[in-house]
């Protein structure tokens, strides 16, 4: 079992990794928008990114420095690990698509003027960080399912009376 938890935890640091070079491309990238541009609107998104940078780089920060080897190292274990992070990443993707979602309703809600140009930055901003996360956490989905079908494929019991591999084709 330890290479499926090896490449589980391998799998988990690389989104987080992901994540937080996203959020921090968000934050520097925001920074130089909110102060460098004449445009409210062009503005509002940067303080949207930075906001959203400085959370995602926060969880990816926290999370990986958090990270221990699991205390149990069997077959039962692992699948209930990748499932959870399946179960986690899937509510993610929801959330996402919430994001999305709300992003453009701000947006294409937006009345005229520099109210209004504000609200169409923020609301665009919140759209691209939400297709962003979308896109990283399907990634990351993806390989959890990929891991889980192996998982699924080969299976080492241990017991008293001998050790059995099983190889489902």
């Amino acid at each position: 079992m330890a290479p499926y938890t090896a490449a589980r935890l391998d799998g988990e640091a690389d989104h987080l990794m992901r994540v937080g070079a996203w959020g921090g491309a968000s934050l520097v990238g925001g920074l130089i928008a909110a102060t460098l541009s004449d445009s409210d609107a062009a503005s509002a998104y940067g303080l949207q990114s930075v906001a959203w940078g400085a959370i995602n780089l926060g969880i990816a920060g926290t999370v990986l420095s958090r990270r221990a080897p699991p205390a149990e190292v069997t077959y039962e274990a692992e699948r209930a690990a990748e499932r959870r992070l399946q179960r986690l990443l899937g509510i993610n993707l929801a959330l996402n698509s919430g994001y999305i979602l709300v992003g453009g309703a701000t947006a294409l809600s937006a009345p005229e003027g520099t109210r209004g140009a504000r609200q169409r930055g923020h609301g665009s901003a919140i759209v691209v960080q939400g297709a962003a996360l979308m896109l990283l956490d399907a990634v990351a989905y993806h390989d959890s399912r990929r891991r889980s079908a192996t998982l699924q494929h080969v299976r080492l019991t241990a017991s008293p009376s001998g050790a059995h591999l099983s190889i489902r084709l």
